[in-house]
């Protein structure tokens, strides 16, 4: 349960709750848009993808920490919950996701590295406009 805890500072650092409510989820006064999908989230990091099998998380209170709740929704409410979603919210929440992590991820360059393969030259100069190897992975001989 502690890897979940790992998992926050990312959220904070991509504002997870600017990115959700950008999407439009929808949410309730019991359980907001935020608390929901971190609670799904909890169970995908928790590796139990199927909302079937979740009730062995029903009390446990640091999955409900997690996600803002004293404990985690009930299978039924996590159903209801990603049927009452449209395609739009999660498209709006995966453009947010990937436009908030890339700069994280992917920071700007400061420079920069050219992949060079060796061409294979043995004195016939027109070998040297099909310098490929036939097989990836595999040396050529060098002379």
């Amino acid at each position: 349960m502690a890897g979940l805890f790992l998992f926050l500072p990312l959220l904070g650092r991509v504002q997870f709750d600017q990115l959700v409510s950008n999407a439009g989820y929808p949410g309730s006064e019991m359980i907001p848009a935020i608390s929901a999908l971190l609670s799904l989230l909890a169970l995908k990091l928790l590796d139990k993808e199927r909302r079937s099998h979740i009730n062995d998380f029903n009390f446990d209170q640091a999955t409900g920490l997690f996600a803002g709740l004293n404990i985690p929704p009930k299978k039924s409410y996590a159903t209801e919950y990603s049927y009452g979603t449209v395609r739009d919210h999660q498209q709006k929440l995966l453009s947010g996701w990937v436009g908030a992590l890339a700069p994280l991820l992917f920071p700007q360059a400061k420079s920069f590295a050219l992949d060079f393969h060796p061409i294979p030259f043995r004195g016939d100069r027109s070998g040297l406009d099909q310098h490929y190897l036939p097989k990836r992975g595999k040396a050529a001989p060098a002379f």
